[in-house]
This record gives C-alpha cells, sequence and structure tokens, in this order.
C-alpha cells in the first residue's frame, strides 16, 4: 500500500501511476486537483488496480489524520509513504512575503512533518515501511536561492526531515 501525496497531477501522478503499475494498492492524495485524480484512480482500475482518492491539505494535522485513517480502513496497512506534495511561490528574500513563507513552508515541509508523523506508529507497528521525501536540488543550490527564497528553505528542511527520520526510524522504516 503506497500513500502518495500530490499525487494528483504532475510528479506525484507519475509515481502513483507507477506504484500500481507495480502491483501496489494506491492512495491517491489530491487538495485542488479532483478532476485529475478521479482521471487517476479510472486509469489505475481499468488497468486491474485498487487506488483510493483522498482529498486533504497536508499542512493541516486533522485533514492528514483522517486521510491515514481512510487508508487504514481501506487497506488495513501503510508500506510506502510518498511525501511529494509541494509548492513553489517564487519570491526572492527581500520580495518574498510572510504569506508566502508560511503558505510554502507549511505544504512542502510541515506537510511531510504531519504525513510522516501520522504514518510512522502504523509503520513501526508493522515493523516494516518506507518513506520518500521529495525535496530538489534547490534545497543544495545557492544558485536558486536567488528567486525563490521560501521554496529553496522549504527543500532544505526536506533534507534535514529526512535525515531526522533515517536515524530516528532505524531498522524499521527507510
Amino acid at each position: 500500500v503506497a500513500l502518495v501525496t500530490g499525487a494528483g497531477r504532475g510528479i506525484g501522478r507519475a509515481i502513483a501511476r507507477l506504484f500500481a503499475q507495480e502491483g501496489a494498492k494506491v492512495v491517491i492524495n489530491y487538495h485542488k486537483s479532483e478532476v485529475e485524480a478521479l482521471s487517476l484512480a479510472r486509469e489505475i482500475g481499468k488497468q486491474g488496480g485498487e487506488a483510493l482518492l483522498v482529498k486533504a491539505d497536508v499542512s493541516k494535522a486533522d485533514e492528514v489524520k483522517k486521510m491515514v485513517q481512510k487508508t487504514l480502513e481501506k487497506f488495513g496497512r501503510i508500506d510506502i509513504l510518498v511525501n511529494n506534495a509541494g509548492i513553489h511561490i517564487e519570491g526572492s528574500f527581500l520580495s518574498s512575503t510572510e504569506e508566502m513563507w508560511n503558505k510554502t513552508i507549511d505544504v512542502n515541509l510541515k506537510g511531510a512533518y504531519l504525513c510522516s508523523k501520522e504514518v510512522v506508529p502504523v509503520m513501526l507497528n508493522q515493523k516494516k515501511g518506507k518513506i520518500i521525501n521529495m525535496s530538489s536540488i534547490s534545497g543544495l543550490a545557492e544558485r536558486s536561492a536567488i528567486d525563490n527564497t521560501p521554496y529553496v528553505v522549504s527543500k532544505a528542511g526536506m533534507i534535514g526531515l529526512t535525515r531526522s527520520l533515517a536515524v530516528n526510524l532505524s531498522p524499521y522504516i527507510n
């Protein structure tokens, strides 16, 4: 069972599709792209796969909790979490606003934290699981910071979160 956040479109959609092709039951999380998410679920179903659609804003703890509960009700387990949901609002340090900063950090970094926090107890109970965090070269490259300060910081934070999870959750969760 693979839960993919931001799976309605883009990279998340491709990840969910590939997991389904490889035989995984897929949870397609979306926030705004309902039409695209529904289209993907139908596609997976036509190919003999199984998908669950769950609308949730990953930056809101109560919605993440409900998403995980729906997944467990339907499939009974979660083997893989892909923290893919993200936004990119361009803004240099000087031109970015607090609103831009909060929205970017909330979705890109806090969302991954909340999803991991909710899924980890399930995986620890199973004594098995994988968490895949999608970052960006922007999290490492200073050149990207010229026009994308909130995004760069969120992706650098994702790298730090990934390292922390790896140290804290081994050997059961990769």
